[in-house]
């Protein structure tokens, strides 16, 4: 179990009324770590984590088999009886049938969340969530999971930071921008942290041909070769990798980048390919090349081509994850910023190119596919 999950009120009552009905004894509070109640085993936590320990087998085996009683179930959960509908405008009245959605956003900026927020150093992601509130009355994103990326030295984490970090699910990687050089001191900093329970990954780290006159790119691509010889084996590679101006996909950038790996680099390495532009073409070099590879997309999709939805769509759905990059890419207007909690708007903009899955499918698949690919916090 995971340090810090919480029991709300209406989860407390569902207990309850489990107990009642099995006749067990109902304890003054629930806990989940550890369960002190086999009414616990209910939540949507503790099932994640059973799930995570069934082979590959069984759960498509489940999946199969009670595919139409969950479809049946969340449309009976998420609509509202129709003796109400229109019955009342009022917000609280309203909240009983919101559509709740359970998020993992791949990658987002907690520091620079944080300033642009105008919160303290030791601001997490429900703070975040009272800062900004969402706008929708009919959707509602719980953020089930995380991954905080440090990529400035100036903010890297204390350790005690990422603790509290861990106690809401969220997982910490660190790196350095690859517009940014680091110091002597700042790598001693880096090699440190990436012994420390709850970091999980190195990054962001990469290369950037926006970046000018191209004699930066020589500085760059030195700098990550070095930092690849401190990858552990056992954390995910998270890359960011930007083409010239000219070139929106990046195309030379990510083929350049994958022979720098292919030198230097295990192909079984876990690698997150964050803020994914690429084409098909590139999806299938890195999928021969790493076949660990997941293609993380975020809010930039507003100004994909046809050619970079291809990309999107020739990805296996297994190896697919989705981000806010926050607080970059907003994908509403309401808010000057991205967060964790408005992922379901790239979910969206993910089912509207796939076509084939509902947005609240690719919240699901995502989220599955976070958990597993950066592992417990």
């Amino acid at each position: 179990m995971y340090p810090g999950w919480e029991v709300t009120p209406l989860q407390q009552q569902a207990m309850e009324d489990v107990c009642r009905v099995q006749g067990w004894e109902i304890p003054g509070e629930f806990s989940l770590d550890p369960v002190n109640s086999p009414a616990a085993l209910i939540h949507w936590r503790c099932l994640v984590v059973v799930a995570n320990a069934l082979a590959k087998s069984t759960l498509d085996e489940f999946r199969a088999k009670y595919a139409e009683a969950i479809h049946q179930t969340t449309e009976t959960r998420t609509a509202p009886p129709e003796e109400d509908a229109g019955a009342s405008d009022s917000k609280g009245e309203m909240d009983g049938f919101q559509q709740v959605m359970f998020a993992f956003d791949s990658h987002f900026h907690l520091d620079r969340l944080r300033n642009k927020l105008q919160l303290n150093s030791r601001a997490v992601v429900s703070d975040i969530v009272t800062r900004l509130p969402e706008t929708s009355a009919e959707v509602r994103v719980e953020v089930a999971g995380a991954v905080a990326v440090y990529c400035d030295p100036s903010t890297y984490p204390e350790e005690e930071e990422i603790q509290l970090l861990r106690q809401e699910n969220v997982r910490v990687v660190v790196g350095i921008h690859p517009k940014k050089y680091l110091t002597a001191e700042d790598l001693d900093r880096l090699k440190v942290l990436l012994t420390v329970p709850g970091v999980v990954g190195l990054g962001e780290v990469g290369i950037d041909h926006t970046v000018q006159p191209p004699e930066h790119w020589y500085y760059q691509e030195r700098q990550l070769k070095s930092l690849l010889q401190f990858l552990p084996s056992d954390k995910v590679l998270v890359l960011h990798i930007r083409g010239t101006r000219g070139d929106k996909a990046g195309v030379e950038a990510y083929m350049r980048c994958l022979d720098i790996l292919e030198a230097r680099v295990d192909r079984h390495q876990k690698i997150q390919l964050h803020c994914f532009t690429g084409t098909a073409h590139v999806v299938e070099c890195w999928r021969i090349g790493f076949p660990n590879t997941h293609f993380s997309f975020s809010g930039i999709m507003a100004q994909f081509s046809e050619e970079q939805k291809e990309g999107l769509r020739s990805i296996p759905k297994e190896n697919l994850l989705i981000e806010t990059d926050a607080p970059y890419f907003p994908l509403c207007q309401q808010h000057q910023w991205s967060a964790p909690h408005f992922l379901n708007r790239t979910a969206q903009a993910v089912a509207d190119v796939l076509e084939d899955m509902t947005v609240e499918e690719v919240m699901e698949l995502t989220e599955r596919n976070g958990v597993r690919f950066f592992g417990p916090c």
